[in-house]
């Protein structure tokens, strides 16, 4: 049997991105789906795949204790946010 290959220690210290300040940016991301890195085909010797994915909510002050409560599934990328429509409600894109 082969070695996988060896992973750097630099690449388990993620620097790069603990480096990053995002209370100061311009921008705050509130969702992120990326890959970082692909090499190789899936199923094969040699195959490597980095994703980076990042979901955030930005809310009113009073209501973080709720927001707190909110978990990866529920801000994740399986969920899809956007707005809504029917005969007698509308929400709108920015409303969670």
């Amino acid at each position: 049997m082969i070695a996988p290959p060896r992973i750097e220690q630099a690449w388990f210290e993620m620097a790069a991105i603990r480096r990053r300040r995002l209370p100061d940016a311009v921008w705050i991301p509130l969702r992120v789906s990326e890959y970082v890195e692909k090499a190789g085909e899936y199923g094969y010797e040699g195959f490597k795949e980095e994703f980076f994915g990042l979901a955030a909510i930005a809310t009113l002050f009073d209501k973080r204790e709720e927001i707190d409560k909110l978990g990866w599934s529920e801000l994740g990328l399986g969920h899809n946010q956007g707005s809504y429509a029917s005969k007698d409600w509308y929400k709108p894109a920015d409303i969670y």
